[in-house]
């Protein structure tokens, strides 16, 4: 589940009311946990949990590109040399490639490139000829 929502005023209740329902009335099992953008740690964290009473067992974590932003807020500058080099670090922990999805992106990327009548991938062609 996914949702992008413009405010944050009394009009959360009711969707966050709606969502409870259409798990509810679909048998779905009620998700495990909820990222958010903020209020998600301290002392406001119970708001977002808050909005998902009948959730009980829901966990409310910051979502990861938010939490690389805190992360990044505290490095020295954007300009230094060892910026990107230390972001990379963790977000190589956190995410790890599927090799399944990445080869079916690259399939599907050189049908596109194929399609618009590029030739191969030089990646794709090397393997060809392999």
């Amino acid at each position: 589940m996914s949702v992008l929502t413009a405010s944050e005023a009394k009009g959360l209740w009711n969707m966050a009311d709606g969502l409870m329902k259409r798990y509810e009335s679909a048998g779905m099992p009620e998700p495990l946990l909820l990222y958010v953008d903020r209020d998600c740690c301290g002392k406001f964290h119970m708001e977002a949990k808050n909005l998902f009473p009948k959730w009980k067992e829901m966990v409310v974590r910051l979502d990861i590109w938010h939490f690389m932003r805190r992360l990044a807020s505290c490095v020295s500058s954007e300009s230094h040399p060892l910026y990107a080099v230390f972001l990379r670090k963790p977000s190589g922990a956190i995410f790890q490639w599927d090799d399944g999805d990445v080869k079916r992106l690259q399939e599907n990327k050189a049908k596109e490139i194929q399609s618009q009548g590029l030739g191969l991938p030089v990646e794709l062609t090397s393997k060809v000829s392999l």
